[in-house]
C-alpha cells in the first residue's frame, strides 16, 4: 500500500498520483501504522468533480479501495456525499 515504503521516491509517487488522477479522475492513498488504525483517502475529487475528498477508517486496504472507488464512481455519476451521508454499499 505504501509506495515509498516499497522503495519509490517522492517524485515517483507524485508521477503515479498525477497519472492515476488524469486516467481515472481520482487516486487513492492509504496510511498504515502499526500503532494506529489504518485509513485511506481519495485525491482528485475536489479538482475533478467539485466534491470533498473521501476517507475511510478501519478497513483493510482492499475493502477501502473498493469502497472509495465505488463511491467515487457514484460521485462521477452526479451523486453528492457529505459528513452525515450514509452510503449503502450492498453486500461485499
Amino acid at each position: 500500500m505504501c509506495m515509498m515504503c516499497d522503495g519509490a521516491s517522492p517524485e515517483e509517487v507524485d508521477q503515479w498520483m498525477e497519472a492515476t488522477i488524469a486516467r481515472a479522475g481520482w487516486a487513492i492513498t492509504g496510511v498504515e501504522d502499526d500503532d494506529l488504525v489504518g485509513w485511506a483517502y481519495t485525491v482528485g475529487l475536489v479538482d475533478g468533480f467539485n466534491h470533498p475528498e473521501l476517507i475511510v477508517v478501519g478497513m483493510d486496504w482492499g475493502g477501502a479501495m473498493r469502497a472509495l472507488n465505488e463511491i467515487g464512481e457514484r460521485v462521477r455519476a452526479g451523486e453528492r456525499f457529505g459528513p452525515t451521508s450514509v452510503v449503502d454499499m450492498g453486500e461485499h
